[in-house]
């Protein structure tokens, strides 16, 4: 039907000094033929046809490019040639109008000559002196991957800015990027497109020479350059001139010219620095995006991430047909980072994946074998391995860029000007050398430049440090720079730190820790200083608790301490290798004695060295050490030493966090109406809603206040204020995202959500925890994470895996004497091989953990403890009916000593329903009811809807009996 339409624009028609006459598909201007794109061409007749009116980009695209898929760059693209061709909007000519968000129209006034019309033949434009031809290029790609972004840009921008350079480091694709984007533009340059590759010329004065020879032109002269401009001076033609970066001094001063004498000349260029000469628009290839390091990728989102669809399509390419599986997430992720996102490379590594699989390939990577892999054979020879490519960049430098290039590469990650500064020169006096190198570096795309935490930092892509590590092992300096930068972040980490930038999100420890990390591992080094790695690992193990980097924490406090002299004994220095060693072995093994060792070493430190805030931590720590291993009485006496210290110290801080330490304690003991008294008092002076961390001994302590306040909400009979506090608690913690928080936040809010019936909710915590304590190794938090799931597994009945998690989850625990939780898991255990039948077990498994409660002098697990034996009682037969009630009456008074009614209800249901069972219902309905008249809310959790279940058929029955 639009092909229809567009034929009977069979007469001439006139616009401006134009004619247009469709039938022959001619556009004249003052009677001479107009050089126009077909698709151009065909876009103005539909415009024409449709003067005054908008023409949607759908109903274009589906006239010009039937049957094809075509996206709106492409029509964009051809829309900018038209009005190039037409001259829109000069001298205030206004032809083809966009109509944003409708389509286009054509708004020039039209007219149609009287008489005949004109005949005038399609013939091409006059002949210059200079013949040109076209088009000259490489073939393009059958498939590129996650550059149709940049060719998009790029087609509009060499339209609209005429000289365009494609910057970026070597391996990036931007001859590729460059050839397709050239291809898109054929059209509008009507075939004149033409590609000269510099990459065979090593003399700069050939370069004019090059361009005159790939077009076809003879010189006429001995000045090249003015030959270049006269070929091109009435031309409308695309030059690409690519990899300019070795003669581009040369190919600056031509393409200057061009830009300033030959109107109709546009220039895309490709360099690894700008050629830095009026006109020119610089547009900086990125990598290709990388995937995200942290533990929740997965195969479906790994996927969209264009390093590793690049990565996987040539590896497969290669031979290797297994599918990504979730186990290769981790290392796929870790290959593509390593490479930078650089196609080259990418496509080097991947190349072998179909003869060495994953595991192998990155091996190969690790022992930097990625060096001399080989690529395509038709590839440019600096293209053939990464090595040949960066040695075309490294010998383009002169000997000051190759020196600091090659010192620069000690460092790891960001690093800001002062540090480079510092490493790459050998004195004060070197510092603008060293300036004016760092910029050429950044100019010819080696070294890349961020802004993080408020000022400017740079960073070597990996595969360039690697190889630039590799040239300073053959300088004469090459232990200097590593000492240098020792030395540095020594300093660094001694200085007091200033705040970041209001709204600046970047961490200072994870800016840093890399270059941290590296100097460590230099000073302990057999070349190393040892003596300044003592104290770099006394002053940046804490950092390494702030990033939840505990198993490196650990062995960094452990080497300190184990080469200290006696310089060091009885410092500073050795107190905070101690605290930094007992706070992550704490997370990370069994709670034995070499724990609580280094936690009274350094608190008898601190106490030498009247040290009053570390002796608040190392209280602290001792506090969670007892906690953990179920000495919770112990703890309450710890708990009230820190209260004396902070009253002594003053301050709300310290006191907030006495106060929340009391209130853990006194949960734990079973005294819930002080534990809340003591939480809520410290969350009114420090609420959640205000940004002050309470971090003493690796703990955020107001995160633990929350969760046992959600417990001992529930205890008290408040379920719905209980699950409003435990979901609260793993908000906040998540916020903070610190693993050792977000663990014990997971934890007690788990058991707060199993008590209301909140299984989905459970199940989701559960899954999050063991997530979590697996990645950053917490082992004792891991095994917990597994009990909370077998305790789920049995709560649905699949009673004998529950089983067997639960043993081997409680033998880990044991194990690593964490027993803050072991009285419920065992009970749980206890129930569930009740309920398998296995009834002698259980009442082993309960009356082993009722001893221990009982000789620690009664805690928070007696009641629960108390109702389960009951329940087994019962389900052993009637020979045990008068113990089992015993028993749970007993389950029933401790809780309502300890101020638990939500306890008291627990115990009392098993009770109520056998009293219901053998004809007892007035003892049965009265029990309920003086315990369910207590609760206020949360009437639609587990034990309230079973509560007033029985209570009704108690009702009923009572009814029927009168």
């Amino acid at each position: 039907m639009e092909d229809a339409e567009a034929s009977t624009l069979s007469n001439i028609t006139n616009f401006g000094p134009f004619q247009l006459i469709a039938t022959k598909r001619l556009l004249l201007r003052d009677q001479q033929p107009v050089t126009i794109g077909s698709r151009a061409l065909d876009i103005l007749i539909l415009l024409v046809e449709h003067s005054g009116s908008v023409v949607t980009r759908r109903k274009i695209i589906d006239h010009v490019w039937p049957d094809l898929t075509v996206e709106d760059a492409n029509l964009r693209v051809h829309i900018a040639s038209l009005r190039k061709a037409l001259g829109d909007g000069l001298n205030g000519a206004r032809y083809v109008t966009n109509v944003t968000g409708r389509g286009y129209c054509f708004v020039a006034p039209l007219s149609t000559p009287r008489g005949t019309t004109s005949d005038v033949a399609a013939s091409p434009a006059p002949t210059t002196t200079t013949s040109v031809r076209g088009p000259r290029l490489p073939s393009r790609l059958a498939r590129i991957i996650g550059r149709d972004g940049a060719i998009s840009a790029l087609t509009e921008l060499v339209l609209s800015k005429r000289f365009v350079t494609v910057m970026g480091s070597g391996g990036m694709g931007k001859t590729t990027v460059a050839v397709i984007s050239s291809h898109e533009l054929l059209e509008a340059f009507d075939q004149a497109v033409f590609f000269i590759d510099f990459a065979t010329i090593a003399d700069e004065s050939l370069v004019a020479n090059a361009i005159l020879s790939v077009v076809g032109v003879r010189p006429n002269s001995s000045d090249f350059l003015s030959d270049v401009v006269d070929a091109f001076l009435h031309r409308r033609v695309l030059l690409v001139l690519d990899n300019c970066e070795h003669v581009v001094n040369s190919v600056a001063s031509v393409a200057e010219r061009l830009f300033a004498d030959t109107p109709g000349v546009h220039l895309l260029t490709t360099s690894r620095e700008a050629l830095r000469v009026e006109g020119e628009f610089v547009y900086i290839l990125q990598p290709l995006d990388n995937p995200p390091d942290h533990g929740e990728m997965t195969v479906a989102n790994v996927n969209t991430y264009s390093a590793v669809q690049l990565f996987m399509e040539r590896a497969a390419a290669s031979g290797y047909d297994t599918a990504l599986a979730e186990g290769d997430v981790r290392t796929i992720v870790q290959l593509c980072r390593s490479l930078d996102g650089i196609p080259l490379a990418i496509e080097l590594a991947a190349s072998r994946m179909g003869t060495y699989g994953m595991a192998g390939t990155a091996d190969l990577l690790d022992h930097n074998l990625r060096w001399q892999l080989r690529g395509r054979r038709n590839a440019l020879p600096r293209h053939q391995t990464l090595e040949a490519m960066h040695d075309w960049s490294f010998n383009l430098l002169s000997n000051r860029e190759r020196e600091v290039l090659a010192n620069l590469s000690v460092f790891r990650g960001h690093f800001p000007i002062d540090a480079a500064r510092s490493v790459a020169g050998r004195s004060d006096l070197d510092f603008p050398e060293i300036d004016r190198a760092l910029a050429s570096l950044v100019d010819k795309s080696l070294l890349a430049t961020s802004i993080a935490d408020g000022t400017t930092h740079f960073r070597l892509p990996e595969t360039t440090r690697v190889y630039a590590l590799m040239k300073l092992d053959e300088c004469e300096d090459k232990y200097g720079a590593a000492k240098r930068h020792a030395r540095y972040y020594l300093n660094l980490v001694n200085m007091p730190r200033a705040p970041s930038p209001k709204g600046n999100k970047t961490s200072w420890s994870g800016l840093h820790i890399g270059n941290i990390r590296a100097a460590l591992e230099w000073c302990f080094s057999h070349r190393g200083d040892v003596d300044a790695g003592i104290e770099l690992a006394a002053r940046a193990t804490p950092i390494l608790l702030e990033l939840g980097l505990l198993r490196e924490c650990e062995e960094w406090a452990e080497r300190g301490l184990s080469i200290l002299g006696e310089s060091h004994l009885g410092t500073e220095t050795e107190l905070a290798l101690q605290k930094s060693l007992a706070i992550a072995s704490m997370f990370t093994r069994a709670n034995g004695a070499d724990v609580r060792a280094a936690i009274e070493r350094g608190l008898s430190l601190a106490e030498d060295l009247d040290e009053r805030e570390q002796q608040l931590d190392l209280l602290a720590g001792l506090h969670i050490f007892l906690t953990r291993l179920g000495d919770f009485h112990g703890s309450l006496q710890v708990a009230s030493r820190f209260a004396e210290v902070a009253n002594a110290i003053g301050g709300t801080a310290p006191i907030a966090i006495a106060r929340w330490m009391l209130g853990t304690s006194h949960h734990l003991v079973g005294d819930h109406i002080a534990a809340r008294d003591h939480c809520e008092a410290g969350l009114q002076l420090y609420p959640t809603s205000m940004q002050q961390r309470f971090d003493v001994f690796g703990y955020d302590h107001r995160i633990r206040a929350l969760a046992v306040l959600a417990r001992t909400l529930w205890m008290r009979g408040l379920p719905d204020r209980a699950g409003t506090a435990a979901c609260q608690a793993i908000a906040y913690a998540e916020r903070l995202n610190r693993p050792a928080d977000v663990c014990t936040a997971l934890i007690y809010a788990t058991t707060v959500l199993h008590w209301r019936g909140d299984e989905a909710a459970a199940d989701s915590a559960i899954s999050r925890l063991v997530t979590v304590a697996s990645d950053f190794t917490l082992g004792p938090y891991h095994a917990v994470g597994l009990a909370l799931r077998a305790e789920h597994v049995v709560l649905y009945g699949e009673l004998e895996v529950g089983i067997e998690l639960l043993n081997a989850a409680i033998s880990e625990l044991r194990t690593k004497r964490h027993n803050v939780l072991m009285g419920h898991f065992n009970a749980v255990l206890a129930r569930a091989h009740a309920r398998a039948g296995r009834i002698e077990i259980a009442a082993e498994l309960l009356d082993a953990a009722l001893d221990v409660v009982l000789q620690a002098g009664s805690t928070h697990e007696l009641p629960d403890l108390l109702r389960s034996k009951g329940e087994m009682l019962l389900a052993r037969g009637s020979l045990y009916i008068d113990e089992a009630e015993q028993v749970l009456l007993q389950a029933i008074r401790h809780a309502d000593l300890q101020g638990a009614p939500s306890a008291r209800l627990q115990a009392a249901l098993p009770l109520a329903a056998h009293w219901l069972e053998t004809g007892r219902r007035r003892e049965a309905h009265d029990l309920l009811t003086s315990i369910y008249d207590e609760f206020t809310e949360g009437f639609g959790t587990v034990d309230l809807c079973r509560a007033a279940s029985l209570l009704r058929a108690t009702a009923h029955e009572w009814t029927v009996a009168k």
